[in-house]
């Protein structure tokens, strides 16, 4: 996680480098650890960070939880929210909603957050594939973040490549995070 974390870092540096405030938005699972990592490291240098997470923050688990420990070391606070995001204050969004094992359409404020970052029309760069994407097949059931850039992890994702899911990916990149192709 801390590998993919610093590369979807390193890329939204690359793309937007004289950032100075960003969005993270974060779901839960490992994704939204991906979601705190980036968080934190922006802080780490300087950039002003709204991280908003759909649900209790307390409710993460796992790696998940590690990341939001650690951005917290950083003065990351999240804004837990249940009904609908709040007003976004970044010069772009961090999709860190929904990862590889979606599987149906997203449901409730899952689908809203998604139409209010496709509504704010700021850039985004999504970790993985952009939420509401099948990893697998390309497939939409329902909404998907429609991202600028996504950066994909250790094997490239054939949704990012297919269906609605390519024109939902933009620009495509790829950090195999050290892991090779002998997988």
């Amino acid at each position: 996680m801390q590998r993919a974390g610093a590369a979807a870092f390193a890329a939204l540096l690359d793309r937007w480098p004289g950032l100075s405030h960003s969005t993270v938005v974060c779901g839960k699972g490992k994704t939204a650890g991906d979601g705190y990592l980036i968080a934190g490291l922006a802080a780490e240098v300087g950039i002003t960070v709204q991280l908003v997470q759909l649900g209790d923050p307390a409710a993460l688990t796992g790696d998940a939880a590690l990341a939001r420990d650690w951005a917290d070391a950083k003065a990351v606070q999240p804004q837990a929210c249940a009904t609908e995001l709040p007003q976004i204050q970044g010069q772009m969004i961090v999709d860190a909603l929904l990862g590889t094992g979606l599987t149906g359409a997203p449901r409730g404020l899952y689908a809203t957050a998604i139409e209010q970052i496709n509504d704010s029309g700021l850039p985004v760069l999504a970790g993985d594939v952009p939420s509401g994407v099948s990893a697998a097949t390309g497939g939409v059931a329902g909404s998907a973040v429609n991202a600028d850039v996504t950066v994909t992890f250790i094997v490239r994702k054939l949704g990012t490549y297919t269906g609605a899911g390519r024109a939902a990916a933009g620009e495509m990149r790829f950090a195999d995070l050290g892991v090779g192709t002998d997988i």
